[in-house]
């Protein structure tokens, strides 16, 4: 009888409990997944999936930037991943 029910933790709680290689690797696929969502993004948009505002979104100003904008090097990559996502789906 004097027996305290289990308390559960909430969200907050579980996320305290990850240990600190959990948080590395989030923190290093953030930029990754950033990236990587442009493409898919990208296409979705030019094919009527998503309003057009979606692509001028200013989370995506960086790489609007560097698409237009940006050496050389770099607008090629970010020209070849949205015509490789034009492929892909």
């Amino acid at each position: 009888m004097d027996e305290q029910p289990a308390r559960r933790g909430g969200p907050l709680y579980w996320l305290e409990r990850r240990p600190s290689w959990f948080w590395i690797v989030v923190i290093a696929l953030l930029p990754v997944s950033y990236v990587a969502s442009f493409g898919p993004l990208w296409w979705l948009g030019k094919h009527g999936y998503l309003p057009d505002w979606v692509i001028g979104l200013p989370i995506y100003a960086p790489l609007q930037w560097l698409r237009f904008h940006g050496p050389q090097p770099l607008r090629d990559v970010v020209d070849w991943y949205i015509k490789f996502c034009a492929r892909l789906f």
